[in-house]
């Protein structure tokens, strides 16, 4: 089974118009990092989160979660390569 989210840790307690400037659902702001949630289906979509994270000026602390390879040909997400 693929997972469905990443789990995005950034620097700093964000205000609560940033994070809805970004649209993610806050897991938790506290102990000065803030952690998101974001759909991760589409590899695309986290690239462009990642970007506009790295635009603002937001610190990375940690990224957890993702796409895994299928392990069936017709399991295959479209777009993605099957090694």
């Amino acid at each position: 089974m693929s997972a469905r989210h990443v789990d995005i840790t950034i620097k700093g307690e964000a205000s609560g118009e940033l994070v809805a400037m970004l649209g993610l659902p806050t897991v938790a702001v506290g102990g000065g990092v803030t952690r998101l949630r974001a759909d991760a289906r589409d590899p695309t979509t986290v690239d462009g989160l990642l970007d506009r994270l790295d635009d603002l000026g937001l610190e990375l602390l940690d990224l957890r979660g993702g796409i895994r390879a299928p392990t069936r040909p017709d399991a295959a997400i479209p777009g993605t390569p099957i090694t």
